[in-house]
């Protein structure tokens, strides 16, 4: 089975970020996100973060635009066997979720929702190639001795 993350893999974070701006009064671009904790890159608290989610994490999921690279990528090996969906989004997203999903014309034999840490995901569904933008996730596959592949992003290149 093939497992893809959503957010930061099969979407772009420029809708999150352009929330973060709005909330905290800076203009930082992806570029700018060095930290995968994106409120380290605007030097904000972990409590100020988890505010800023919980408050627009409606409209970031369902605004958030396709990494068309990855999106490409996926509706070609998804025309060759099923594909698993693992998000750490929490189940009350699931409606929004899947919306996008259906929207951006994704089909998917199974969908996994709330953990970070998505090792329990990857061996329930028998996952042995998993695409995430978290390195922690991609090393977890590996231990679980499959292939992880890393999302290029620009707080995920040290």
């Amino acid at each position: 089975m093939i497992g893809f993350d959503i957010d930061g893999t099969l979407t772009t974070l420029e809708k999150t970020v352009e929330i973060f701006n709005r909330e905290t009064g800076k203009i930082l671009t992806m570029e700018d996100i060095k930290h995968y904790a994106i409120g380290l890159n605007y030097g904000i608290s972990v409590e100020d973060e988890l505010r800023i989610w919980k408050n627009h994490e409606k409209e970031m999921n369902k605004f958030s635009l396709p990494n068309e690279r990855v999106v490409n990528h996926y509706k070609d090996l998804s025309k060759l066997q099923p594909l698993v969906i693992i998000t750490a989004r929490e189940e009350s997203m699931r409606e929004i979720t899947l919306d996008w999903l259906k929207k951006h014309e994704l089909v998917y034999s199974d969908i996994f929702f709330g953990d970070h840490d998505k090792t329990m995901a990857l061996k329930k569904f028998g996952v042995h190639v998993f695409y995430d933008d978290n390195y922690s996730n991609v090393l977890s596959m590996n231990k679980l001795g499959g292939t992880g592949i890393l999302i290029n992003q620009p707080y995920n290149k040290e």
